[in-house]
This record gives structure tokens, C-alpha cells and sequence, in this order.
């Protein structure tokens, strides 16, 4: 995954990160230096057999009835570390927001706030190296849907 995301982006402007693992997004930013807000924080779903990507800014949480609600997707679960490793061959933490990258990830969402920002941080399929780039570019080669599905405390 890490080797294919940076072939796709040769050309394009982006800062690397080598660094620790971290269990959370804003772990992973206070390691890299960069706003905890522009991580973008990548969960995968499980909806009768079929899977989709949920990306989100890294402080923010996803609330199940707006996703529910905007997407038509009724019942889900998130997937465990297990599923993950099996269907995906990645790990907790590692998960970039490529949906169109991962092979079985049917459809993937972005969080209508998150593309807000000017730029994204993420991992890039490893919990060791990450990159910032201009949000932009990671949108116009998703191509998400783009709907409201966090949690407002």
C-alpha cells in the first residue's frame, strides 16, 4: 500500500514521516508536528458483507445515526483488528484514506468537515510513515462522497 500511494503521487508536492506507532490519531500528530485536526483519521465499516471507508478529522468521532441517516446504510459494525489483517492486510492505525486503493472497500465517505482543511495527514498503509499533502489532491484522486457524519458533543 505504502509503495503504491507514493507512486501514485509522483509529481505532486508532499511531506514524509518516519516515525514511531501510535495507537491514536493525535499521538501519531503530536509525533509528526502537525495539527491534530487535519489528520485524517481512516475507519473501515461492514454492512452486509460489503465494506466502506469512513474518513474523518483525527479529534472527531463518528456518530452511527448521521451515518446512518446519509448514507442509507442502515446496520454496521466497525471491523475488528482481525477482519482488518485478514481482508485488508493492514493494521490499526494504518489505514490510508484511499478507499478506491483498498481492494474490497466498496464506497468511501469523507467527513464534510475534514475537507474543510487545507491539508490532510495520514498513514500510508504502515504505522510508521505518514505524509501531509494539500487535501485537495487526495479528494480529487478519491473522489468521496462527501456527507456529514460526526459527532457534535
Amino acid at each position: 500500500m505504502k509503495a503504491e500511494i507514493l507512486e501514485l503521487l509522483i509529481g505532486k508536492e508532499f511531506q514524509t514521516f518516519h516515525h514511531i506507532p501510535a495507537d491514536t490519531s493525535q499521538e501519531v500528530a503530536k509525533i509528526r508536528g502537525t495539527d491534530p485536526r487535519i489528520g485524517a483519521k481512516a475507519l473501515i465499516i461492514r454492512s452486509k458483507g460489503e465494506f466502506y471507508l469512513c474518513v474523518l478529522r483525527g479529534t472527531d468521532k463518528l456518530d452511527a445515526k448521521k451515518l446512518r441517516k446519509n448514507t442509507g446504510i442502515k446496520k454496521f459494525s466497525f471491523i475488528t483488528q482481525d477482519e482488518l489483517k485478514e481482508n485488508f492486510n493492514l493494521e490499526k492505525g494504518a489505514v490510508p484514506p484511499f478507499g478506491n486503493l483498498i481492494p474490497k472497500i466498496k464506497k468511501t465517505f469523507f467527513e464534510k468537515d475534514l475537507i474543510t482543511e487545507k491539508f490532510f495527514a495520514f498513514n500510508i498503509g504502515t504505522r510508521t510513515d505518514s505524509i501531509k499533502i494539500e487535501s485537495q489532491i487526495v479528494i480529487d484522486f478519491v473522489k468521496p462522497e462527501i456527507i456529514d457524519f460526526r459527532s457534535v458533543d
